[in-house]
């Protein structure tokens, strides 16, 4: 299967890569470059025109860009950043899309480093983007 990885050149993205990159054709997508990766494409999720280039052939999509920061104007862009994805995707026809939002739905700032991050636990979304 041909998978797009965005935000691949990430610490999620890369574990996804080498975990995948044995069964399936892999492309990534990251504002930081992949040399490890034949099929990279270093651009700006907010730019819909290169992730509209980045999700063309691809048959699935694994959606792990998230914009740092706490403020509306990080999650804004994070927001912008997931339509594009998904918008592309439709007008490219790609049918699967795994979206993994962030992490800061149980954050380290609320929740010890070392404790193990459970379905039961309370969420406490750290910016808007989270919600």
């Amino acid at each position: 299967m041909k998978v797009l990885i965005t935000g691949a050149a990430g610490v999620i993205g890369k574990i996804l890569l080498r975990g995948l990159r044995d069964r399936h054709e892999l492309r990534g997508f990251d504002c930081e470059p992949m040399p490890e990766l034949a099929d990279a494409m270093v651009g700006d999720i907010n730019d819909f025109d290169q992730v509209k280039a980045a999700t063309e052939g691809m048959e699935a999509i694994i959606h792990l860009v998230n914009v740092p920061g706490g403020q509306w104007e990080h999650s804004l862009q994070s927001m912008v950043g997931t339509y594009n994805v998904f918008e592309s995707a439709h007008q490219n026809g790609v049918r699967r899309i795994a979206y993994a939002s962030r992490g800061g739905v149980l954050p380290r700032s609320f929740y010890p480093r070392t404790m193990q991050r459970t379905a039961e636990m309370l969420p406490k979304p750290d910016s808007y983007y989270t919600i």
